[in-house]
């Protein structure tokens, strides 16, 4: 099963722990709400990640580089 997990985390931006966490929940909620990527969070050591799952043999490259942009887009 392929699932990648990745914590958004802007360089430069000296955000918290909680700030982080409250980050990737919004990127997750706006990604879905824009039905354009499945982007879920889970728990892993203590902080809010990002979740993706890339099992459909469809799924491009370009797929998870647009799913990034849009966490780009949407963490702003």
């Amino acid at each position: 099963m392929a699932v990648i997990n990745f914590r958004y985390n802007p360089i430069g931006n000296e955000l918290s722990e909680k700030q982080l966490d409250a980050l990737n929940q919004k990127i997750s909620k706006r990604v879905m709400d824009s039905k354009e990527a499945l982007l879920v969070t889970t728990i892993l050591h203590n902080q809010v990640v990002l979740r993706m799952c890339l099992i459909n043999p469809r799924t491009t490259i370009d797929d998870i580089k647009e799913t990034l942009n849009l966490c780009a887009t949407f963490a702003e």
